[in-house]
């Protein structure tokens, strides 16, 4: 694997790096459909959360649980149906 230079996280299961593309993703959209600036929008892929900063503040958007959906917060005024919807179609192509 080094030879052809790859990489590949062999500490995580599968479940986990489904959940951490789904959090990459959901982090690209908002970025690009939403207008976001990258650096006010803040992923953990420990908790699988996605959070958008305002100002001095952090705005709660998802989660994503072990079965792999997205888990939307209740104030989701951060979020347009654009990005929902891009969420959406991607989840169900990685089926």
């Amino acid at each position: 694997m080094k030879e052809n230079k790859l990489w590949a996280s062999e500490n995580r299961s599968p479940t986990e790096r489904r959940q951490c593309k789904l959090v990459s993703k959901l982090k690209k959209f908002l970025i690009e459909h939403d207008k976001q600036d990258p650096k006010n929008v803040i992923v953990s892929y420990k908790w699988f959360h996605v959070r958008v900063r305002n100002g001095r503040t952090f705005a709660h958007v998802a989660t994503v649980n072990e079965d792999g959906e997205v888990q939307w917060a209740e104030d989701i005024g951060q979020v347009s149906a654009t990005v929902k919807e891009c969420m959406a179609e991607f989840e169900a192509n990685m089926e």
